[in-house]
């Protein structure tokens, strides 16, 4: 049998073709506002805001102390390491990265996803095998190599493979349209931020679920990095640039004058 000796029916495009596909794009879409109902609010502790905010001020400090008069650059090097009270004096109690990952708040977001994600697309897929197992739905309008035949014809199974590859199976045409619609989604749900499928599914799990794990490492490594941090801050050296500023900046006027 060859490519040219296949015909499609008109049938399989109105019953299995086109359903397929709908049915594909409005599951995508009932996961979407599923996650969202089901979403479990992200909790943020205010110390660890407060952590995050003063080490963004070290690292401001750090990289404009030239513009600090020296009173102001002594006050903010005694609230980074001089006393007990400083910041980077303070000491934190090691957490265990293994507690975090055994954390139920980790484990049922982790399970909610991936059975909001997983569950049904393997459901209608296994319905799709079953039910239209065999089927070839339509035909690729470009040649294909011969290496994209298992991936185009799952669920064909022929006594000798030489079948075109350029034919699609349903179960193909129904992964093809599961992986497919994330562009659609974006266009559809009027939001970048906001798609449906496998990839966004592990994506918002990931930015959800595991932030806290982040978080806690972070601070597994917290006495080790604000040594390193109070070492940079000690060879910090006061050296006030404004008050040269107005010279150097006549200096360059002079010299662009004696150029021209």
């Amino acid at each position: 049998m060859t490519g040219d000796d296949l015909h499609l029916d008109v049938r399989i495009r109105d019953w299995v073709l086109i359903p397929v596909a709908i049915v594909t794009f409005c599951m995508g879409i009932m996961l979407q506002s599923l996650g969202i109902l089901v979403r479990r609010p992200l909790k943020i502790h205010q110390h660890k805001i407060r952590e995050g905010a003063t080490l963004s001020r070290l690292g401001q400090f750090k990289r404009n102390a030239g513009v600090l008069p020296p009173d102001q650059f002594a006050s903010r090097l005694a609230f980074f390491v001089e006393g007990d009270d400083a910041f980077l004096n303070q000491q934190k109690a090691q957490k265990s990265l293994i507690n975090s990952f055994m954390s139920p708040d980790f484990m049922a977001s982790q399970l909610t996803e991936s059975m909001l994600s997983f569950l049904p697309q393997m459901v209608f897929g296994a319905f799709i095998r079953y039910t239209f197992g065999g089927f070839t739905v339509c035909k690729v309008p470009f040649p294909l190599p011969q290496r994209f035949g298992s991936m185009l014809q799952s669920g064909i199974e022929l006594a000798s493979r030489d079948l075109d590859v350029t034919y699609v199976s349903a179960l193909s045409w129904y992964i093809l349209n599961l992986f497919g619609y994330q562009g659609v989604y974006r266009l559809v749900l009027s939001s970048p931020n906001m798609t449906a499928g496998t990839q966004s599914a592990n994506s918002r799990s990931s930015a959800s679920a595991l932030s806290g794990i982040i978080t806690d490492q972070v601070e597994m490594g917290w006495n080790q990095s604000i040594q390193g941090e109070k070492a940079t801050l000690k060879k910090l050296i006061c050296k006030w640039d404004v008050p040269s500023a107005e010279d150097e900046l006549l200096q360059i006027k002079f010299k662009e004058v004696y150029k021209q």
